[in-house]
């Protein structure tokens, strides 16, 4: 169903998180997100956060009642960070999970999303005609949950998203799946069963809205955090609803985190090597002051700033009237600078 080749795909004992693999992040805003592996990139606040998802790890590793532990939560306005933070929070687990003492293997990583990469919504009730909302709701569920730990854990030959909506519909395995306890069983199935799990869960509004997955995100986030009931089961939901615990029927509350950016000193190479400037060299005042306004117009959010850069390159590499090819930041005078960012109009009133 998920793989080219069972035989070959790797999911297995031997398999462990692979950050480059996810499907949260689209390959082209890859490369602005991968600067949250070097160890230099920086985000405002990281040592308090840090602090916070050790604090919170340690207490579910200390004897507290597992069905009481907060449940870390990011919620915020589209565009803000919030997969960012949730990819950063993820990989933090997972080494904090694998320094432990007590760990005999690394964590397996869960990571799915209801955008990017995950975006076609299931078919829910083409596939299961006769079962009832709520069994949908968790069928959903477990079918991404299963999809995003073969893209987390670095198996290869995994097949596209739509692929396997399809196949699931051909093929008439629909019938096999169940709930989100089910697919960590499954999982373990492949991983091994003397490891811990970590599942990240991103833009759960958007399987409400947009996928029509749930009526509410409270009904996805139930099935999510219910996971923790049990040791080793950790869980962190990213969404621009506030309203993912379900207080009503849950001992659970949310752990709101705090945001981060990134620093200019963490993108600017990036920015320049993207800009087919010498990463080396000092810029001329001018370029200076459009790296920095491209900055500033991101407000140090890796998307954002990646959709500003593309927007720039292609604005400079469009522009025919000179023959000679130059760098787009040369290629674009200040007076035009401003059109070429997405957002122009917010931006000019900013630095005029």
């Amino acid at each position: 169903l998920f793989c080219n080749d069972h035989l070959t795909c790797g999911a297995n004992a031997d398999a462990t998180f692979t950050y480059s693999q996810v499907p949260l992040v689209a390959s082209e805003a890859r490369a602005a997100y991968d600067l949250l592996t070097k160890n230099n990139t920086s985000l405002a606040g990281r040592e308090e956060l840090n602090r916070t998802i050790t604090e919170w790890f340690t207490s579910r590793r200390g004897g507290f009642d597992q069905t009481r532990s907060e449940v870390p939560v990011i919620v915020n306005a589209p565009g803000t960070g919030k997969t960012t933070l949730l990819l950063s929070l993820a990989t933090a687990l997972e080494i904090l999970i694998s320094s432990d003492d007590t760990s005999e293997k690394r964590p397996v990583v869960v990571a799915f999303t209801y955008n990017t990469d995950m975006a076609e919504s299931i078919p829910h009730k083409l596939l299961w005609p006769d079962a009832d909302e709520d069994q949908r709701i968790k069928r959903c569920v477990a079918l991404r949950m299963l999809y995003g730990a073969l893209r987390s854990m670095g198996c290869s030959g995994v097949k596209t998203w739509p692929e396997v909506l399809m196949n699931l519909q051909a093929g008439g395995l629909a019938a096999a799946i169940q709930d989100p306890a089910w697919a960590l069983r499954i999982l373990e199935a492949w991983f091994g069963t003397e490891r811990e799990f970590v599942v990240a869960a991103d833009e759960l509004l958007k399987g409400v809205t947009e996928r029509k997955e749930a009526a509410t995100t409270k009904q996805i986030a139930t099935q999510l955090h219910s996971l923790m009931d049990y040791s080793g089961r950790h869980v962190i939901l990213s969404a621009m609803d506030a309203s993912l615990i379900n207080s009503g029927m849950s001992n659970r509350q949310p752990l709101f985190l705090p945001f981060g950016h990134l620093e200019y000193a963490d993108v600017e190479a990036h920015m320049k090597t993207t800009l087919e400037m010498d990463p080396t060299k000092m810029p001329t005042a001018e370029n200076a002051w459009k790296l920095r306004a491209i900055y500033a117009m991101s407000s140090g959010h890796a998307r954002t700033l990646s959709k500003i850069v593309r927007a720039v390159k292609t604005t400079a590499t469009s522009d025919t009237r000179d023959n000679k090819r130059k760098p787009p930041l040369d290629s674009i005078i200040a007076a035009r600078f401003w059109g070429s960012l997405p957002g122009r109009s917010e931006g000019r009133r900013r630095f005029t």
